[in-house]
């Protein structure tokens, strides 16, 4: 007889939150001890109906999202969510960047506030941009973009004064340092002293 327990609430909601999930993303998101206990769990999930596993790039694994019985079962919106297929690398990267810092600044789900909320929170009619997501910790406010494409000038720019404005902090994770965006934003770096930039192999080689 499958029984829902917590963790299974956990799981769903942190699906919910991110536009795409990994199982390895839900595994560490949700703390279990081996990747093979937590595929067991969510196969039952999908089994009973709470989730599903779709593949839609090869080479990448399995991107899970919520049926609409799992969304009614932790009442959220039940409104047809699209995976934008050139948008899957990016969010998968913010999401093993948000596990990133979790790890390394011992941070708990509950201080990580995705884009998503973020749109909730203001209202999804209100086109301004939001950070991939943002830290909450110890009284400050971090957020942070993954940028892997450049934006134009003007656009990096705007972006660059209205988390100025907004938060403590911003990291700008790029690909290396000599990426033309690493570059762009270097333009910036004595303007906006609240700004770091981080390579992404530094959040790659946490994973290994």
């Amino acid at each position: 007889m499958f029984q829902l327990v917590k963790r299974d609430y956990t799981i769903l909601k942190e699906v919910y939150r991110w536009r795409v999930c990994l199982g390895r993303h839900i595994q560490e998101l949700t703390g279990f001890a081996s990747r093979n206990a937590c595929e067991q769990r969510l196969r039952k999930l999908i089994e009973m109906g709470y989730l599903e596993r779709k593949y839609i790039l090869y080479g990448v694994p399995g991107l899970y999202s919520l049926t609409h019985k799992g969304k009614v079962l932790i009442n959220v919106s039940r409104k047809a969510e699209k995976i934008r297929l050139e948008q899957v690398s990016h969010d998968i990267t913010v999401l093993d960047t948000a596990i990133f810092f979790m790890q390394s600044m011992e941070l708990t789900i509950e201080q990580i506030k995705t884009e998503k909320e973020l749109q909730m929170r203001e209202g999804f009619g209100n086109r301004k941009h939001r950070p991939d997501f943002v830290i909450e910790n110890n009284g400050k406010t971090i957020c942070v973009e993954v940028e892997l494409s450049p934006k134009s000038k003007s656009r990096t720019e705007q972006i660059l004064k209205d988390n100025y404005m907004q938060y403590d902090s911003q990291i700008w994770i790029v690909p290396n340092k000599k990426h033309k965006v690493a570059t762009l934003l270097n333009e910036y770096i004595n303007h906006f002293p609240n700004m770091k930039i981080i390579e992404l192999k530094k959040i790659k080689l946490a994973e290994i």
